[in-house]
Order: C-alpha cells, then structure tokens, then sequence
C-alpha cells in the first residue's frame, strides 16, 4: 500500500495501493480506480476531495474519480526526477505534485508558491501537505528535512542540526527515513501524549548518562539530544593539557541549534543537562589560550552561554537540571573544574526552574577525581567519561527521582 485519502469525515479513509487498487473503509466512498487500467507507472499518491479523490502517478498521470475535477497533469511529460506525493487546495479545484527532487507542479486554483526544484537537496522529498487555506505548502525529505513556502510555517523539522553538517558520521545518531508528512487538524493541541519526557543533552558525558540510565526501567520516556565532543563554548581550538594545540568539532558551532531542536521535537517536561569538560579546557579565547581561572572575561562568557542553554531549554517551560562537572584525570586541573562548577551555581540561581545536582559531589566525594566510588567502579580508564555501572548504581539513584519529580510537577501542571 502507498498512500492513504482521508474521506469528507472521519474517521473513514481510503487506503490506496501501488497499483492504483483503492480500498474503502468506514464510510468512505469507493469512486473508482485504476488497477484495471495497467498505469505505465505506479501510484505514489492520493488526496481527497469531497466526494471523490485524485490518485497521481510516479510519472505525472493524474487520475481523477468522484467529483475531483481533472485538471492537468505531467502525464507524456519529461520530468528530472519522479513525482513522489500530491497535496489538492481547500475547495478541490486545484492540486500540487511535488517530485523528489522537490520540484513542484500546480493546477487548477493551486498557487505556485516556491519549490526546491534546481536546488542541493541532502535527501530526496518523499511528500508534501497544504495549510488548511491553500496558501501554503510543506514538503518533507527522507531524512526528515521540512521545506515551508506560502503561509506555511516553519516549526522545526526532525533533522539533529548534527546531521549533516560537519559532525563525524560515526557520531551522528541513526536516523529513520520519513515517509510522508500529515496536517495536523485545527484545535487545542497537547505538546505530547504519554509519560512524561526528559531530554538528556549536554557533552559525551550527557550522552553516556542518558543512555545508560535508559538501559534500565525508568519512570519518564527519555529522548537523547547530547552532543558527544561538544559543550556550549563553540569550536575554537583548544590547548590540550599536553599543550599541543587541538582542533574542535565544527559541528560544536551548532550546539544551540541543536537544543533549539531538542525542545522542538521531543517537547521535554525537564532536560538533564552535563556539561564542564570542554568549558574546562584551555581554549582560544580573545586571541589567546585561557581558562576559567586566568580569565574573568572567558569566565563571564561561559556564564553567559550556560544561561542561554537554560533559556533555550526552558523555552517550552521544561525544568532544567545542570549537573556539575566531575574531576578529570587526564590532566584538566581541578581548580578549573571547580569554577565551571561555581558559574553554573550562579546561573541556576537566578533562574528559578533551574536546579542544580551535583555529579561532582556523587562521583568524587572526597574532594578529588576517584575512579571507584562505593566498591563500584564509576570512571572509564581515560579518566574523563562514566561507565555503565557509576552511571546506573552511582548517578541514577539521585538524578533520577530529581527527574521524576521534576518532570511531573510541569507535566501535571501543563506547562
């Protein structure tokens, strides 16, 4: 089966297969179709009218049953890539074709408004919809990317930022390929169904405790945004703490996009955020290499970043949790570590739905870096990330009731 037409109410609908065989369901009214008619190409596409419907074809052919008026098409026609979806206006007189290379084809009352036709595309578009007053038209790609034009508004699409530009494809997470893409019908709207959701982003150490608190049974859904190599402070070279000069992820440019995205899409009642050890690095800062202790001013800025991270992911009014920075063994020196942790202090309060709970306290308790906190080895042998167990036995006994709770006083309270 292709492609589905939704009937003048539902919840009737039409269920159309690649051969142009249309099946009805509910009250939907079968009008015809073409699996007798051996169409050279197969159905890619179906939209509704009020007692009829259009089914298009991957070369062009429109084929119109019920009241749906025939109005064109690009049937005969040479096209550069294949039509892949159909969207028809509000009143039936009219419809868009979109192919996969987003070229877009109007007729009827259907304005041209804008296509992706001639332009770099990362993945093929896949299908297209229309704003409820025809003035307007998304198209979607196969890796999620949204395309608005008309009065169609862009609200975010589910591409990572990451993914592409400029992150190691080993890194990247995996994505789904998108089928299609629907309107969602007008009136009041939750930001999500279900459990309540927490969002694990910040560095590589975000990553590990969002993932490995995910391998157990956890009282929220959690959805992972980290992004491992990168903290808030950009992609400005670093000086290693063997004083060699390093260069950063580009893609580290990108980390506000990509909360931006986090918000957008996973629509979090509370996001967990670990962050410290690229704010602890000496970094190239005002054309020169500081850190947080030899600069008041590259202190100031990494304040000023870490309150644009909570604004950004309290933007849909989620709790946000800061975890303080744990010791590093790989050279970055305590006394840095322990002012990030006083900035993020400092930020958590003077913004009342920031809490802060300290990591650093859980898995260094006597002060200084410890590889085995309670018998449980909690620290990788590199000295800087988690292991599965610290994690699991170690963190989560007190992050994840902070979480819960957290989480469940916006989830209750609708924010």
């Amino acid at each position: 089966m292709s492609t589905t037409a939704r009937s003048s109410s539902p919840p009737a609908y039409a269920v159309v297969g690649g051969n142009g065989r249309v099946f009805t369901f509910g009250g939907a009214g079968y009008w015809g179709d073409t699996s007798a008619l051996d169409p050279r190409a197969p159905v890619v596409g179906a939209s509704a009218s009020r007692a009829g419907y259009w089914l298009v074809a991957s070369d062009g052919g429109i084929f119109a049953f019920g009241d749906a008026p025939f109005l064109g098409s690009m049937g005969g026609r040479a096209l550069n890539q294949a039509i892949v979806g159909m969207a028809a206006t509000p009143d039936g007189a009219g419809y868009w074709l979109v192919a996969s290379d987003g070229g877009i084809f109007a007729f009827g009352d259907a304005p041209f408004l804008g296509s992706m036709g001639g332009r770099a595309l990362n993945q093929a578009i896949v299908g297209m919809a229309a704003t409820p007053d025809g003035a307007g038209y998304w198209l979607v790609a196969s890796d999620g990317g949204i395309f608005a034009f008309g009065d169609a508004p862009y609200e975010g699409s589910a591409v990572t930022p990451l993914v592409p530009p400029g992150y190691p494809a080993a890194l990247s997470p995996p994505l789904v390929p998108a089928a299609a893409i629907m309107v969602d019908p007008a009136g009041p709207q939750a930001t999500h169904s279900g459990p309540p959701v927490v969002a694990f982003t910040g560095d590589s150490l975000g990553s590990q405790i969002g993932v490995y608190s995910s391998l157990i049974g956890l009282p929220f859904l959690a959805q992972q945004a980290s992004i491992p190599g990168c903290g808030v402070v950009g992609d400005a070279p670093i000086l290693t703490p063997g004083g060699q000069v390093a260069t950063v992820v580009p893609a580290c440019a990108w980390w506000a996009q990509q909360y931006q995205w986090a918000v957008a899409g996973f629509h979090p009642d509370a996001v967990v955020v670990q962050l410290g050890y690229w704010e602890a690095q000496t970094r190239l800062f005002g054309g020169q290499f500081v850190n947080l202790v030899s600069s008041p001013a590259y202190a100031r800025q990494v304040g000023a970043l870490l309150q644009q991270a909570a604004s950004i992911l309290h933007a849909g009014g989620a709790a946000v949790i800061f975890d303080t920075s744990p010791y590093f063994a790989d050279g970055t020196t305590d006394s840095v570590v322990d002012r990030f942790n006083e900035i993020l202090d400092g930020v958590a309060s003077s913004d009342p739905w920031v809490t802060v709970v300290d990591v650093n306290a859980i898995v260094d308790p006597s002060g200084d870096y410890q590889p085995v906190v309670g018998g449980v080895v909690v620290r990788a042998a590199d000295g800087i990330h988690f292991t599965v167990e610290g994690v699991q036995q170690v963190i989560d006994p007190v992050l994840v009731p902070i979480a819960e709770r957290k989480a469940q006083e916006v989830y209750v309270s609708g924010a």
